[in-house]
């Protein structure tokens, strides 16, 4: 046993041993960032929604749900953020447009389509239900955020994303499109 405690004291003055490079621990630094990214990469893709069955689809900022205003069913009833309470209104059905990851989002109640109002392009267009007809403005694709199981709503036809206006947390408060900008009022997960 003395032997070995004596042989320490050599150990840490030996100057030979080569120490990590700079390129070494960047490159090591490089591996860790990658399997970072592909962990939250895979866990977002494992998260995603299924097209065969209704979701509420909840505001991350409000955990209120997309809600088709007093559940009407007619073309141009307003789409709103709405305490969740089960409603058939509430849940959403995503039927894929393609193999491109685009969905139509058609209401239980009603079966009509998540549409961006008159085609629009611009930030603050309104967002109503209308009866489903494929166009650009009833086609959403999911983007992860990042974050396990929350995703941006973004149109096909304008690339904004759905969104709760002027960031409310109200009950009834409207949903437009907008320029996606990440904030938690445009940030969505679907049960």
């Amino acid at each position: 046993m003395t032997q070995t405690l004596d042989r320490l004291p050599e150990l840490e003055k030996d100057e030979t041993r080569p120490l990590p490079s700079l390129i070494t621990k960047l490159a090591l630094l490089l591996v860790m960032v990658a399997a970072s990214t592909l962990m939250i990469g895979t866990q977002a893709a494992q998260a995603a929604p299924s097209s065969y069955t209704y979701y509420q689809v909840v505001a991350r900022h409000s955990d209120k749900c997309l809600d088709v205003a007093f559940a009407l069913k007619g073309d141009g009833t307003d789409v709103i953020q709405g305490s969740c309470w089960g409603g058939t209104n509430q849940q959403w059905y995503l039927r894929p447009m393609g193999n491109d990851g685009y969905y139509e989002m058609v209401a239980r109640h009603s079966q009509k389509c998540l549409d961006v109002e008159h085609d629009s392009r611009f930030h603050g267009a309104n967002v109503i239900q209308w009866t489903c007809h494929g166009g650009g403005n009833q086609q959403w694709y999911l983007r992860p955020v990042g974050v396990y199981g929350y995703y941006e709503v973004v149109g096909r036809n304008s690339g904004m994303c759905l969104d709760v206006e002027n960031i409310s947390q109200d009950h009834m408060a409207n949903v437009i499109q907008g320029m996606c900008w990440g904030g938690l009022n445009q940030q969505r997960r679907f049960f």
